[in-house]
């Protein structure tokens, strides 16, 4: 018994050939049909004697046994005795035995085999196996994928086995199925060899929606999964026929079966003819277009419904299903070109936008629109041309995608007005990743893009080889023609060395380049190719702006500036010290935001080094020129101010920070800085002059100064010899702001990304200034530095009104005069006094020169004791590198000073005239306005220019970079003249956008006078054929494109979907961003003679497809026409007598074979690329009787195609030819007997299908 259930598993060959199915789907493979049900039962009935010697257990033989069974009642049909109990295994497995070998005895082709686990029938079969309730229930669940269709797992890990319909059952008596569980059989199938096995692999059928609607926004193979059954080989092909349409109904499920009329179709692809990927795997719909080109199509007709498909030898069927509703003028799908011929396109389909895409559909509508261009796709001539090896390029992919949005827009189709580019736009998106989103570019770009990537593809040089860019001689005469004609032909034929294609003979020319240096007057030229003309505006774009001026020894004000926008920091300087006098390098640029500065200009890593004028300075910004007079070695001094208004206890910035320079010398003088601050105030003031420094117009001795004398007796007049011309005994120097000290080596209350120290002290030319936002909290008073006999000197008044007033006995005491400061720091600052924080309440006062009360704001000793030390040198830094001043002011005092009244001062700036601007601005006033013409912008771009620094030229005989002259000159022009007018003037950013119009001609463009080389063989008259147009701004707009149909000679205007018909003359605007001329011809081809027999060629091969192809459309319509049709077309005959048409056409039918032997006859017919538009509904009634390609040869070939138009005239694919057409429902109706998992949502798998367990044996 063992030997017998091992031989109905599978065998090793056949479970070699399964795969693991995870989901629920079809099972084939098209290249290898499998050949898993051709398993040869041999000796059913000696084996059938094998199966039933098994060993039975002792005190039992065979013939008890066999009564024991027939005692149960479950082999016989006589006996109905009711069993109370299930047997042991041992009976069990007697009676088992029993069932099978009657079962085998009389089996027959059609008896049913269910399917079960292996590893169950082995547990029941296993002698070891005693306890009949650890079997359990039989779960047939775990080895099928779908029950409908008899796919089954992988047989490696899920194996199973083929029982008799007898056993099955009794065993479904017995241990019953799982819950999740159902039967599941196959049947028994005679083989050729008249050989009975188990059909364990059905075959398989994919059926296909044929319409005449074709979706031109979606591939050209659907995405959607065509449905799919099985069924088996007993069946019939009205079974198969009854099945297919139960199953089209139920995803159509608009369609009203009872109304509608159907067709079915067997079809084969090319690719599974020959080899290849099946493109009907994933296709559902299949247009009428698409079903020509099939190599194999047989209508299913009703006198083969009879045909079993027993001994059809393949695992896949492909089947396509046409539906017309019945008692209508509706014609057959597969008809439809017969009744609507293919036409010419008109040129005029729209593209829709996919988002941001208008750039792509304008720079394609000029492109595509090209004669040359168009037909070398159209006619498919580059494809011996794709070069997939190039490393350069992108192996054929954008060719292959321009290809098929030439044929989509241009093929021998039904007019539609719409096409949606996404396959090509998902190309270009995969192939640069500027173009992989939904974001605004500039068509320009993405137009450069792809001229470059199809000369790439389309190179026709496979290997390039090394070339150096030619260069004139040093003996050649650069004044000979012949010498400069020479160098442009060895550049051009090395260029083409490496470089051959359409591209190259339709939109490439040459242009010269001279350079000259400005010391030596060294003369290099050279040549390049271009396939784009850059042509700048001769626009004035100008940056304009109001600065202020804080002159050295005047008050500060406005100045009005003009400059371009491309000009630079730099030209910033040079322009405001020639309006004022200024030395350039005496100028320092800063921008000023909340009193303090914000960009410092003169900053090496500051993006003035970079950036035009236009985008560093915006109209909102202040920006102050500093006039600042220094030597090499002075220390430029950043100067803050800040306030302490009353009722406040800290300061807050105000007024405008400045510079002062200070030489070694006056770092080390707290008079000389003070006498500087007070000089800047005073003329940023508006002149006020009452400061303690510069109004002391007395001298001043030692001898002056009794009570300095008298306490330091060893200080002499030399000591105080720096010093004495800045003391003023009568004025303390802070009577109006104290001057503190800013270290800004210590960053940490900084933001370095807005410090621009110098990195050591040596770097003194490096403008240094405290980063915005710091704070002042931390800063010293200058005098802490200062020896005390110079600090007591400088504030002599206030020793000298202390001793007056007797306040403090200054002859036997030691006096230290304490301020509010004093006790705010010792309360807060626990005794720091390195730092201080501004405080203006003072507890000691002195009198002043008007004998009023004023707070001392400083700490000193007023011992008058005599100190008898040697005096201190002066020779402390008080401010040093990365050092500010901070000028503390107390609110009186500032108002004193900036006092509004005054009519200037640094609030108030006066203007002062621009003359210069003052007369440009009256003279661009008084003109007209200019008209800009394209020759204009010829002349501009062959004008010389001196390179900026950051372009200059390496000079070969100076060995240095110079400032060369640059000229660029056009040599020659390309037959496909692309030219861009540069409205963008910043590129890198958008900057900004040029709107004014130029004028450019429509016809009869004469390129000679621009051109160097004029050849006389080849004209230079252009053409305009396309404008692209930007409308917008910075950043973004909207692109739109007119175009010169060459299909009807007529301008249409291209707003991405929208086309309307206009006249050439509304593209000269300011919107014209890319203009395409064409250069007049006689011949019919541009681009050389080369190209020319290139796409003739390709032109017949072309016209020969069609011709083919409508001969196969005729031939299928005779072939396949109903009984309604025949009748339509006899009634006409009776009407207009002719001879016979069916015999004038017999030399052009193919006759199908029947499914007699199983094979059918293949019509092999070459491939048509057209395609048919959809989005609209379609008639007949407005085509003209006679045009359109002739379906025969003959005279009478002609007069019976134009009698047969006439009659179909008569019929319209209406609109309910489109709703049938229309894809609809989703899910089967309860007639399926496939889910939707199985059907549309699966995706076949082809391994899946090549692993199909096969059959096993039975002996």
């Amino acid at each position: 018994m063992d030997e017998s259930i091992e031989e109905l598993r599978p065998t090793d060959k056949e479970r070699s050939a399964t795969h693991d199915l995870t989901t629920k789907q079809e099972r084939n493979d098209d290249n290898e049909p499998s050949e898993g049900w051709k398993v040869e039962i041999t000796d059913v009935q000696s084996s059938l004697e094998a199966s039933c010697r098994v060993e039975i257990s002792s005190g039992s033989d065979i013939s008890n046994a066999n009564a024991h069974g027939e005692e149960k009642g479950v082999i016989t049909d006589t006996d109905s005795m009711l069993v109370d109990a299930i047997p042991n295994l041992s009976e069990q497995r007697i009676i088992i035995n029993k069932l099978w070998a009657d079962f085998v005895a009389q089996s027959t082709e059609g008896d049913k085999m269910y399917i079960v686990p292996s590893q169950w029938s082995n547990a029941f079969f296993d002698q070891n196996q005693t306890d009949h309730t650890a079997l359990g229930e039989i779960d047939v669940n775990s080895v099928v994928v779908d029950y409908s269709n008899l796919l089954l797992e992988n047989y490696e890990s899920h194996p199973y086995v083929a029982v008799p319909e007898p056993v099955f059952l009794q065993w479904q008596i017995w241990y019953g199925l799982t819950p999740s569980s159902r039967p599941l059989y196959t049947v028994l199938v005679e083989n050729s060899q008249g050989q009975l096995m188990v059909e364990y692999d059905r075959p398989k059928f994919r059926i296909h929606y044929l319409t005449a609607q074709e979706d031109v926004n979606s591939y050209r193979y659907s995405n959607r999964a065509p449905l799919f059954f099985t069924t088996s080989r007993l069946s019939t092909m009205r079974d198969v026929v009854t099945k297919v349409t139960q199953l089209f109904c139920g995803r159509e499920s608009h369609l009203d079966i009872n109304n509608t009329a159907f067709r079915t179709w067997y079809v084969k692809d090319k690719s599974t003819v020959t080899g290849g990927n099946d493109c009907l795997a994933s296709t559902y719909k299949i247009t009428t277009s698409v079903f020509i080109e099939l190599p194999i199509k047989h209508l299913i007709k009703r006198e083969q419904y009879g045909y079993s498909i027993k001994n059809y030898d393949s695992e896949t069927i492909d089947l396509a299903i046409e539906a017309k509703t019945k008692g209508t003028d509706q014609h057959w799908a597969s008809n439809y070109y017969i009744y609507s011929p293919l036409a010419p396109s008109k040129g005029t389909i729209g593209l829709s936008n996919l988002g941001n895409t208008c750039y792509m559909n304008a720079a394609l509508q000029c492109l595509v629109h090209i004669p040359e261009f168009r037909d070398y796709f159209l006619y498919d001539a580059y494809e011996k041309e794709i070069n997939s090896d190039n490393p350069l390029g992108y192996k054929g992919h954008i060719a292959l995608a321009v290809a098929n949005l030439i044929h989509s827009l241009f093929d021998l189709r039904r007019n539609v007005s719409i096409y949606s580019p996404r396959n090509f736009k998902t190309t270009i998106s995969h192939l640069n990743s500027l173009f992989a989103g939904y974001q605004q570019q500039d068509s320009q770009e993405f137009l450069a893009f792809l001229l470059d990537g199809l000369h790439e593809d389309l190179n026709r040089i496979k290997e390039k080889p090394y070339v150096e860019k030619p260069e004139l001689n040093t003996e050649d005469n650069i004044a000979k023609f012949e010498a400069i004609k020479k160098l442009a032909d060895e550049t051009w034929a090395k260029h083409k060395l490496r470089n051959k294609s359409v591209i190259l003979d339709l939109f490439v020319g040459l242009y010269k380049s001279t350079l000259v240096c400005p010391e030596c007057e060294k003369v290099s030229i050279t040549f390049d190719p271009y396939n784009e003309l850059t042509l700048p505006l001769p626009v004035e774009s100008t940056w304009s702006g109001n600065i202020i001026l804080f002159p050295h020894d005047s008050s500060p004000y406005k100045l009005e500036v003009e400059l371009k926008k491309t000009d630079t920091y730099r030209d910033l300087k040079k322009y405001i010290a020639n309006c004022t006098g200024i030395k350039m390098e005496s100028l320092l640029g800063m921008e000023i935001f909340n009193h303090q500065f914000y960009s410092n200009f003169e900053s090496t890593t500051s993006s003035s080094q970079y950036l035009p004028i236009h985008e560093l300075i915006s109209a909102s910004d202040v920006v102050v020129f500093y006039e600042v007079v220094r030597s090499d070695n002075d220390l430029i001094v950043p100067v803050m101010n800040t306030i302490i208004e009353d009722g406040f206890r800290s300061a807050k910035l105000c007024g405008y920070p400045f510079f002062i320079s200070l030489s070694e010398k006056e770092q080390c003088q707290y008079g000389a800085l003070a006498h500087k601050l007070e000089q800047m105030f005073k003329n940023w003031s508006g002149g006020f002059n009452n400061f303690p420094l510069i109004s002391n117009d007395g001298e001043v001795s030692l001898d002056s100064l009794p009570l300095l004398r008298d306490k330091y007796p060893n200080v002499s007049a030399e000591d105080l010899e720096n010093e004495l011309g800045y003391i003023n005994p009568n004025r303390v120097p802070n009577e109006y702001y104290n001057i503190k000290i800013y270290d800004g080596k210590n960053l940490q209350n900084q933001d370095s990304r807005y410090d621009m120290a110098p990195k050591n002290e040596n770097e003194i030319n490096e403008i240094w200034t405290p980063a915005p936002h710091v704070t002042f909290n931390k800063i010293h008073d200058i005098t802490e530095n200062i020896p005390e006999y110079i600090k007591d000197a400088y504030f002599y008044k206030a020793l000298d009104s202390v001793y007056q007033d007797r306040k403090v006995d200054i002859c036997n005491s030691n006096v230290r005069l304490e301020t509010g400061q004093d006790k705010y720091e010792e309360e807060n600052n626990s005794g720091n006094q390195a730092h201080r924080v501004s405080e203006s309440d003072m507890e000691i006062e002195y009198l002043d020169e008007n004998h009023e009360r004023k707070p001392l704001n400083h700490e000193m000793n007023l011992s008058l004791t005599p100190n008898s030390d040697p005096p201190l040198q002066n020779s402390q830094r008080l401010v040093g590198m990365q050092n500010a001043i901070v000028c503390e002011w107390n609110s009186r005092a500032y108002d004193e000073v900036f006092d509004n009244s005054v009519e200037t001062n640094w609030d108030r700036p006066s203007k002062r005239i621009n003359t210069e601007l003052e007369a440009i601005k009256g003279k661009r006033h008084n003109e007209d306005e200019k008209t800009i013409t394209l020759l204009d912008c010829l002349t501009l771009f062959s004008t010389p220019e001196v390179l900026g620094a950051s372009d200059s030229w390496y000079c070969p005989n100076c060995k240095v970079h110079r400032q060369a002259t640059k000229q660029i000159e056009l040599w020659n022009s390309p037959d496909i003249l692309l030219i861009q007018l540069k409205r963008f003037e910043n590129q890198r950013s958008f900057s900004d956008k040029i709107d004014d119009v130029v004028n450019f001609p429509i016809n009869d463009f004469d390129m000679s006078p621009y051109l160097i080389c004029k050849d006389d063989k080849t004209s230079n008259i252009y053409d305009l054929i396309a404008v692209d147009n930007h409308y917008g701004g910075l950043g973004g707009g909207h692109y739109t494109a007119y175009v010169k149909n060459f299909v009807d000679n007529k301008w249409y205007y291209f707003d991405d979907s929208r086309v309307t018909e206009t006249i050439p003359e509304r593209s000269i605007a300011g919107s014209a961003y890319l203009l395409f001329y064409r250069r007049q011809t006689v011949s019919d081809y541009l681009g050389g003679e080369k190209l020319s027999v290139l796409i003739n060629d390709a032109r017949k091969k072309h016209d020969e497809k069609i011709k083919q192809f409508n001969d196969a459309a005729l031939a299928l319509y005779e072939d396949s026409k109903t009984d309604d049709e025949d009748e339509i077309e006899a009634e006409t005959e009776k009407e207009e007598p002719s001879k016979d048409f069916e015999s004038n056409k017999k030399g052009q039918r193919e006759n199908l074979s029947n499914f007699t032997d199983g094979s059918i006859e293949q019509r092999e017919i070459q491939p048509f690329k057209g395609t048919i538009a959809s989005n609209s509904d379609y008639s007949i009634a407005s085509l003209e009787v006679g045009e359109g390609s002739k379906l025969g040869d003959s005279n009478e070939c002609d007069q019976n195609t134009s009698r047969r138009k006439l009659r179909l005239l008569q019929k319209t694919y209406n609109t309910q030819s489109i709703n049938i057409a229309s894809p609809e429902s989703t899910s089967c109706s309860s007639s399926c007997s496939i889910t939707d998992s199985a059907t549309e949502n699966v995706k076949e798998d082809q391994a899946v299908r090549k692993n199909l367990p096969d059959s096993p044996l039975i002996s």
